[in-house]
């Protein structure tokens, strides 16, 4: 306890309460500062200066300094450890736990009222909402992240649709009434006509041909409950809509999704590498320029089905009378035609008529 008279401190305390204090007492105070003495009485004196402490002070002290050189021997995990003070029972390891269990138990006793609870709980609740919106639009994607390569594709578009759950097939579908009747959703049907038209401007001045057409999305959901690949039915109907080109030729760059609360969309990427039309050859399934078919105006697109190496290897080839060329010979044409080399300048070189060069490239005869 500590009082003051005269513009003097004192401390009234008894021996065991100066024990709590002995860290103190371990150093020789400044002139400046107060100096406490215990008598082992109880009473306490006050001098100032660098004086010499009194009889029981000193052997308080050098009791202290035996105890404080012996190690500890914690009472809970039999560890030792070094002494911070002459009543220490514990590690401090063992010392933050008690005290973890001791505030454990306190508030188990002492729960807070339901109703304070409950406040806290909206307020957290409140917090974590606008920190998490915070969070979330620092991180959702951009457009700019769509088709990160342009220098691949001939033309790229990019664009944005609202999300909304009528784009999913299993949203899109109702069966009406007791006549079992399947039919597509307003809303669905609405949502595809909506992007459609997004699309059809957005490809309006590119020039879109029957090639293969790149995809790329990222569909943005509000929450985790739904699935983006249940979007692909409605989004890949809208972009053949839109883009007048069939979705047998559709590639898909990648399907990505995120959950974005505030205003989620749908980012779409439509890209071409090919600026001539192309057809897909019905036998040897290689995908080729229309110049890689003959012409056959009953078919779409006004070609054949097979290509021209195709039917070049299956028509009936023979070998010519009265000429004298070699099978090597032939191979050495066809690889000499490749290379550059003119009809005239090989008719020439071997001897035989421009014809039978022309029908030696096309494969019509062997030699």
């Amino acid at each position: 306890m500590i009082e003051k008279r005269g513009g003097k401190s004192y401390i009234k305390a008894s021996i065991k309460d100066v024990r709590c204090v002995l860290d103190a007492l371990t150093t020789t105070p400044s002139t400046e500062e107060t100096q406490v003495m215990a008598e082992g009485d109880g009473t306490v004196t006050e001098t100032s200066g660098p004086e010499k402490l009194p009889h029981s002070s000193r052997r308080i002290q050098s009791a202290w300094k035996t105890i404080k050189s012996t190690p500890l021997v914690c009472a809970d995990c039999g560890g030792t450890c070094q002494r911070t003070g002459p009543t220490q029972k514990f590690c401090p390891e063992c010392s933050d736990k008690r005290a973890q269990r001791r505030s454990l138990k306190w508030a188990n006793k002492n729960p807070p009222p339901p109703e304070r609870t409950k406040r806290y709980g909206k307020e957290k609740r409140s917090r974590l909402m606008v920190r998490g919106a915070e969070i979330n639009e620092a991180t959702r994607s951009t457009l700019v992240e769509i088709i990160p390569n342009p220098e691949q594709f001939v033309w790229v578009r990019r664009l944005s649709v609202p999300f909304d759950y009528a784009s999913s097939k299993n949203h899109a579908m109702q069966m009406g009434g007791y006549s079992g009747h399947v039919f597509l959703r307003k809303e669905s049907r609405q949502y595809r006509e909506m992007v459609r038209q997004a699309i059809a401007d957005a490809v309006a001045d590119a020039p879109v041909v029957i090639a293969k057409l790149w995809i790329d999305l990222i569909i943005q959901k509000p929450n985790h409950r739904g699935d983006a690949v249940n979007a692909l039915d409605m989004l890949m109907d809208s972009i053949k809509e839109g883009c007048g080109v069939d979705d047998r030729w559709f590639c898909l760059l990648r399907l990505d999704w995120q959950i974005v609360k505030h205003k989620p969309q749908i980012l779409i990427g439509l890209a071409q590498k090919d600026s001539e039309e192309c057809r897909a050859c019905s036998y040897c399934g290689r995908v080729l320029s229309l110049q890689g078919f003959s012409k056959n105006i009953g078919m779409p697109q006004g070609r054949s089905r097979a290509c021209l190496d195709c039917n070049r290897l299956a028509a009936s080839q023979r070998k010519p009378k009265g000429i004298k060329l070699t099978q090597a010979d032939a191979d050495k044409i066809r690889e000499l035609l490749a290379g550059g080399e003119t009809v005239l300048s090989l008719a020439r070189k071997y001897k035989v008529s421009k014809t039978t060069i022309k029908e030696i490239r096309k494969g019509s005869i062997w030699c």
